[in-house]
């Protein structure tokens, strides 16, 4: 009955949170219109691409094309352009205009990001106790741990990124 862009009616969120409390579970209820900005625009269209290698994130030019002969019996693969075919990537201080995903909204979308990041901090400083561990799995929640160790500053978070 719910889905990402409906979520969990209100009037049955309690019944959520009743099934979880035997597992000591909390939900974190989010609006759904910011967790779409941030799943499918910030994590998806941004750090999915980035984490996955995918190159036309930096560049509005297609990736350079591998040529299949060449590098034959190194194992490495022969680019078309030497060296600049990195040159562009260097200029880490220079905007680089809209991202794949982007589509020109990145503040929003890392503004999403960050509000979803921070209602998550927010429920795991009212839950937690001192020596709890804070485990996070998955990129969707990267600057999670700076929001805690700021404001829990003895708490042990683990991070998790699957390869």
């Amino acid at each position: 009955r719910s889905s990402m862009t409906s979520g969990v009616p209100l009037q049955e969120r309690h019944l959520v949170e009743e099934c979880l409390r035997p597992f000591h579970c909390v939900p974190v209820w989010i609006d759904t219109a910011v967790f779409g900005e941030m799943y499918n625009g910030f994590c998806k269209g941004v750090l999915w691409p980035v984490l996955h290698n995918v190159t036309s994130v930096y560049s509005s030019q297609p990736d350079n094309v591998v040529s299949p002969s060449a590098g034959a019996g190194s194992g490495m693969p022969h680019r078309s352009n030497s060296d600049s075919q990195f040159s562009e990537y260097s200029m880490d201080d220079v905007e680089q205009g809209p991202i794949h995903g982007g589509r020109g909204r990145e503040k929003e979308l890392w503004a999403a990001y960050n509000t979803v990041n921070r209602k998550f901090a927010e429920v795991v400083v009212q839950c937690f106790n001192e020596g709890d561990l804070v485990w996070i799995h998955g990129f969707h929640l990267l600057i999670l741990p700076s929001y805690l160790t700021r404001r829990i500053p003895m708490a042990k978070v683990g991070i998790f990124l699957h390869t």
